[in-house]
């Protein structure tokens, strides 16, 4: 009933996914601010905090107001709302629909997880209360980490289409499969 209701209004669909999206990159600022903040005495990267290459640059820098940011932001919703269109012209069309935004709604809602989960560690780590020494991540491990809790939410979102039948878990399996392959591959490649 709730997917039902979520992709059969545009007014409700394009808001969470803007929330959503923009959240991510937000809480990746606030995240890189923590870990400048002190936490790198604890944790530090091989690189850069972001992993994606195309926001490396304007993370690093902190930047609060990014054109990348804002450029993806209006295709994405762009794509949403001709798929949203299609999908009323074309009633066949609406697990398409589901499986696409579903995926990218699930997807940004386990990236979302993890920046809860680094911004409590860096919390902890900037004030240095229940860590002490320092972790050094390289680079390539950072990635493998990362391909491997992606693909863990795809078996996540995976067991629930199967208990439910919902095409937006299933492209949420999807997409956050892609997206853990991807990681993998940039850990091999940054290994060399």
């Amino acid at each position: 009933m709730f997917e039902e209701l979520i992709f059969q209004k545009l007014w409700i669909v394009l808001p969470v996914w803007l929330v959503l999206y923009l959240s991510d990159y937000y809480l990746t600022i606030l995240g890189a601010r923590y870990h400048k903040a002190g936490a790198c005495e604890h944790i530090t990267y091989g690189g850069s905090y972001e992993l994606s290459p195309e926001f490396q640059s304007d993370v690093d820098s902190l930047r609060f107001f990014s054109p990348k940011l804002i450029r993806v932001v209006f295709v994405s919703s762009a794509v949403i709302v001709i798929l949203w269109l299609v999908s009323r012209e074309k009633p066949e069309f609406i697990h398409f629909l589901k499986f696409f935004i579903g995926g990218y709604i699930l997807q940004e809602v386990a990236i979302l997880v993890r920046h809860v989960k680094n911004i409590a560690l860096f919390h902890f780590a900037k004030n240095h209360r229940g860590i002490s020494g320092q972790l050094r991540y390289e680079y390539w491990l950072a990635y493998k980490l990362s391909g491997i809790e992606f693909f863990s939410f795809a078996c996540v979102f995976l067991i629930v289409f199967i208990f439910t039948g919902s095409f937006s878990f299933l492209g949420g399996s999807f997409i956050t499969a892609i997206t853990g392959w991807r990681h993998l591959k940039m850990s091999i490649k940054a290994t060399k």
